[in-house]
Formats: C-alpha cells, structure tokens, sequence
C-alpha cells in the first residue's frame, strides 16, 4: 500500500508500505535550492571583490547563506 503526504511547497512524501520505502518527489524550489546557493555564493563573492556591494545587500545575502549553511 503506498500513502502520499503533498506539503505546503508542493513536494510529495510517498511511502511505499509493501517494500517499506519512502522518497520524495520535490518541488521546483526545493529541486534548485542547492543551484541557487551556489550562485548566491558565486555572486556575492564577486560583488565583494568588486566592492560592488551595497551594504544592506550585503547582510540580506549574508543571512541568506548563513540559514542554508547553519542546516547542513
């Protein structure tokens, strides 16, 4: 018997009682989180050796990278 469970962002937990597995088919945010902090990393690092960088920019970004990093 499989049940499935959608959360609010849109990704699926099943779980498969019969071959007592489960997975989750994400969602396109989730899908691309790891893309999007790796750019958020490029960018910030280039806007940094620039000095292109505003500084409420910077803290915005600062936190953003500091929330995935404090999770791993």
């Amino acid at each position: 018997m499989e049940y499935t469970k959608e959360l609010r962002c849109g990704c699926v937990i099943r779980r498969n009682d019969t071959i007592l597995d489960y997975w989750v088919d994400y969602c396109p945010l989730h899908k691309s989180a790891s893309d999007l902090y790796e750019a958020l990393n490029l960018a910030f690092s280039d806007l940094a050796e620039n000095g292109r960088i505003t500084e409420p920019i910077e803290q915005v970004m600062k936190e953003a990278i500091a929330k995935v990093e404090e999770k791993r």
